[in-house]
């Protein structure tokens, strides 16, 4: 994310089952398969891919 040109302010989840990264106008979720089934994120947010709006930069290049 570093290299990408985002400055991470803060971090959360030491226990190393679901982890937290906030880099401002990004924040980045990493955790177990079995943590992602128990919260279903994926139901949560619909399923959909995320959406940009007309003049918003990607930060990132996301996949098609």
């Amino acid at each position: 994310m570093k290299e990408a040109g985002f400055e991470i302010l803060s971090t959360e989840g030491d226990s190393g089952e679901w982890t937290l990264v906030d880099a401002g106008d990004l924040v980045v979720h990493v955790m177990l398969p079995a943590v992602r089934d128990f919260y279903d994120i994926d139901t949560l947010w619909g399923g959909e891919k995320p959406s940009f709006h007309a003049g918003m930069q990607k930060p990132w290049h996301a996949a098609d």
